[in-house]
């Protein structure tokens, strides 16, 4: 059994939550799966063509087994996010989770992202995790600040061009 020693917390959304407890669930139904095909496969251990396949199950198993170890991990220490829209949430700032960030590029284009968990981000859905390299870098910072960032190599900035409560922070 896998112990986790790491106290990091691991900040997610509900819907967070409920993602990450579903990819725990498939993960340990699809190693419950393998160990029933090893097990066929052991008993019919005579044929050659099975020890092939036994050796590609046990690989299988191997990384079903290392991603169970961090999904679980990542349960225990999982804290969900439940900011209340009270009146207490500036628009002003500090960028935080729970926020969406609207940020300008100097070419006058603005991004729109919701600031959520790991195993949520996604990009073409406007989601950025709270670990990302840009946000990181406009964590703390308020409406109006630029924010300078390195990607490839280059230096650009961005202006904090509006910033508000998410929508599934707010329900």
């Amino acid at each position: 059994m896998h112990t986790n020693t790491d106290t990091h917390p691991y900040f997610v959304t509900p819907h967070g939550l409920a993602l990450l407890q579903n990819s725990f669930a498939e993960t340990q139904t699809k190693l419950r799966e393998l160990t029933a095909v090893m097990d066929a496969v052991v008993r019919d251990s005579n044929n050659p063509e099975e020890n092939s396949a036994a050796e590609e199950a046990v690989r299988e198993r191997g990384i079903l087994q290392m991603l169970s170890n961090q999904l679980s991990g990542q349960l225990q220490n999982a804290r969900v996010f439940h900011p209340v829209d009270d009146g207490q949430f500036k628009q002003t700032g500090p960028v935080t989770f729970g926020c969406r960030i609207g940020l300008k590029a100097p070419d006058g284009h603005t991004r729109v992202f919701d600031i959520v968990g790991e195993h949520e981000a996604d990009i073409k859905q406007g989601k950025i995790a709270y670990t990302a390299p840009l946000i990181r870098a406009a964590w703390g910072c308020e409406l109006g600040d630029e924010i300078y960032w390195n990607a490839d190599g280059k230096e650009v900035f961005y202006e904090i061009a509006s910033l508000e409560l998410s929508d599934w922070a707010s329900v």
